[in-house]
């Protein structure tokens, strides 16, 4: 069997298999979305309904809306890939996330990023709630929010790295 996990160890991916077998409630060898939930959390990861559904969307390979142990590695290691450095961030939405939508109030990311993000200015704190506000009033997806300041960040870093061979 490919797991395709080449950078999962031996030992990581048992842990894997006994979560997946565990979690594996009807013992088919496949997951539905909410048993991936569940077993998701058990690694540590806390996953918003819609972040569940897209990773089976694009992890998804023979598109059978489950996921089998394979699946289940890539998954792991999207996510694992996915929070990198802004794995912090992520959580602490996710803290102000009550109804676990991936959706947070305006007004409560104002006051962490003020009160938390020390290199971000109130212009730059203000024009990334505006990229990210949702159709819903006062409300943000953090997803987008998060990967909007990795894009940000990274676009500093090139401009510093041109800068350096000018």
């Amino acid at each position: 069997m490919d797991t395709r996990s080449h950078t999962f160890s031996k030992e990581r991916l048992d842990e894997f298999r006994q979560i997946f077998e565990f979690y594996d409630v009807d013992n088919n060898r496949i997951m539905d979305m909410g048993d991936l939930d569940v077993a998701l959390r058990a690694l540590g990861f806390s996953p918003s309904e819609s972040e569940v559904e897209d990773v089976i969307a694009l992890m998804d390979v023979d598109g059978d809306k489950t996921i089998d142990f394979t699946e289940f590695c890539m998954i792991i290691e999207y996510l694992q890939f996915k929070k990198g450095k802004y794995g912090e961030l992520r959580e602490a939405f996710r803290s102000l996330d009550l109804c676990n939508e991936g959706l947070v109030l305006e007004d409560d990311v104002t006051q962490m990023l003020t009160s938390h993000a020390k290199e971000m200015t109130l212009k730059e704190i203000n024009d990334l709630i505006r990229f990210t506000k949702t159709d819903e009033l006062d409300t943000i997806n953090y997803s987008k929010f998060v990967d909007a300041v990795e894009k940000a960040d990274c676009d500093k870093n090139n401009d510093k790295d041109e800068d350096t061979f000018k």
